[in-house]
């Protein structure tokens, strides 16, 4: 999955140097208001990825947060 994000993401660049700042703020904006209506999805499964590096080994330096 978060392999795609970032392909996704990398694709993005072309489309996103030659848009307005304007319209760069607006999509920034976006992407910001989805981040916070999804929080608490975001945080249960982050808590949930500690709790699987810790279960596996992980250095405990990969596991800060």
């Amino acid at each position: 999955m978060l392999q795609t994000i970032g392909m996704q993401a990398k694709a993005a660049v072309p489309m996103m140097q030659k848009m307005n700042t304007d319209l760069k703020n607006k999509v920034l904006k976006a992407v910001g208001d989805n981040l916070i209506a999804h929080t608490e999805e975001i945080l249960s499964a982050n808590r949930i990825d500690m709790e699987n590096g810790k279960k596996s080994g992980l250095n405990e330096g990969l596991l800060s947060s």
